[in-house]
């Protein structure tokens, strides 16, 4: 499989410090949520809750990167958290994380842990006919349709926001929120992982969410094949 990732000129002018690092994952197998992974869990949630309480969490570096770049991008962070930042309220606040799939709970507990923003996507609703995935980085348009994970209706977008594009299907908001129609089923077995860079975000903080994902999923799956892990820029 050939990836291949274009940023549009308004992009490249207007958001110049954006990076984004993925990994392709082949031959998973993904099943429902064993209950062994309470044990996982807990080992990751200790080191958050030892670092962290629901007052300084938003002063932790990365997390302040995330909002400062909702900002920019006209969406309040106040009222909608950064994807890595609510997971950790959650943990903070005693609350279970969401029960999807052992994939999506790998990548929820290492987004918690390291604090960045995590995107998984079903490669085979992304291929074309010439076995290429190709990745458009660009502005939304003015009432872009949009149907995220778990809206019940479709969102019209504002024009200001950045979108993943991919076979002419918007895949994801840029880093907000992931397509309904390519996220990770039981039944995927070619997974996608992006791990959304902004401002102040390194390519260093990047790698790391994606290795330690793959390493919480290796307890549920050790017969799956990763590549190597590459980043792109504006």
């Amino acid at each position: 499989m050939e990836l291949i990732v274009r940023w549009d000129n308004q992009i490249r002018k207007e958001f110049r410090h954006l990076r984004i690092s993925m990994i392709h994952l082949s031959e998973v197998t993904i099943s429902k949520t064993p209950k062994n992974i309470n044990q996982i869990e807990q080992q990751y949630f200790t080191q958050i809750k030892e670092k962290f309480n629901l007052v300084n969490i938003k002063d932790d570096l990365r997390i302040r990167a995330y909002r400062d770049f909702y900002w920019a991008i006209n969406i309040d962070p106040t009222k909608t958290r950064p994807a890595s930042e609510a997971l950790v309220r959650r943990i903070l606040a005693k609350k279970p994380l969401w029960r999807i799939n052992t994939f999506v709970d790998s990548y929820n507990i290492a987004s918690a842990v390291t604090r960045i923003t995590l995107g998984a996507y079903d490669l085979n609703t992304m291929l074309e006919e010439s076995k290429k995935v190709y990745l458009n980085i660009r502005m939304s348009e003015t009432n872009e349709e949009f149907h995220g994970i778990g809206m019940k209706e479709l969102k019209l977008l504002k024009g200001t926001e950045l979108v993943v594009e991919s076979n002419n299907k918007i895949i994801s908001i840029y880093p907000y929120r992931d397509a309904h129609f390519s996220r990770i089923q039981n039944h995927t077995k070619n997974i996608l992982l992006l791990a959304y860079g902004v401002p102040e975000i390194s390519s260093d903080n990047l790698k790391e969410s994606l290795e330690l994902t793959v390493k919480i999923y290796r307890n549920f799956d050790n017969n799956f094949r990763t590549s190597d892990i590459h980043t792109f820029y504006p």
